[in-house]
């Protein structure tokens, strides 16, 4: 994430991550999930919490999602 350099981008990626996670394995959500909270409480500071829930946001209140 740091070599994009393009904060401004990361909601939008972690929106993908998340969208493309819907198809994916329990495994691989579990993996995603780590990698979240990894970004957001590196040193570095590379995903911050308001990106991360501008990411999230889409998918808060999708009652498709959670009754598919």
């Amino acid at each position: 994430m740091k070599e994009f350099n393009a904060p401004n981008f990361y909601p939008s990626l972690v929106s993908l991550w998340i969208n493309d996670s819907f198809e994916r394995k329990d495994l691989e959500r579990e993996l995603l999930a780590k990698l979240l909270v990894f970004l957001c409480k590196s040193q570095e500071n590379l995903l911050s919490q308001q990106q991360l829930l501008h990411g999230y946001g889409p998918f808060a209140f999708d009652k498709s999602i959670v009754y598919n």
